[in-house]
């Protein structure tokens, strides 16, 4: 595991899950949670959901940065494994705009290729005309939350 997805993985573990439960009622159930981010929170979001199966069943990436360098070896590896994070994951759940040029909608693209490849089970929403923003999120993160919520 990369240096970055190590901290990402410290403080949401140790920080700001026991914060969450402290304050609010939450299920230990990984039925009922899920793990969404945009950008680089949405790569975050994948490697966190996919390194963690069996503690998010919903991952939500919104435009998420899945540049080749920020994808580690062992995640690499991780992902192979697509009847695993299939039996674990409700719905993983990838939008992206087509005129996105922060994430290059391009390498995102490629990269869902490789996810159909491997047969790991996913939703893969293009926006027309979307580009690296809330006219891109919102929508998304509304979805999301209307799938979560209908099971």
């Amino acid at each position: 595991m990369n240096r970055n997805q190590r901290a990402v993985d410290e403080e949401l573990f140790h920080d700001i899950v026991p914060f969450i439960q402290a304050h609010f009622k939450i299920s230990d159930n990984a039925q009922e949670r899920a793990i969404a981010g945009l950008s680089m929170g949405g790569l975050q979001a994948i490697q966190a959901g996919i390194g963690h199966l069996g503690y998010f069943c919903w991952i939500g990436a919104f435009s998420p940065a899945v540049w080749p360098k920020a994808l580690s070896n062992e995640f690499n590896s991780e992902l192979k494994d697509s009847e695993k994070i299939n039996q674990n994951l409700r719905l993983f759940d990838i939008v992206v705009g087509d005129n996105d040029k922060i994430v290059n909608f391009q390498v995102t693209n490629a990269w869902e290729a490789q996810l159909k490849q491997a047969n790991v089970q996913h939703v893969y929403t293009v926006v027309p005309g979307g580009t690296h923003s809330m006219f891109v999120w919102r929508p998304a993160l509304y979805n999301f939350l209307q799938e979560i919520f209908k099971h």
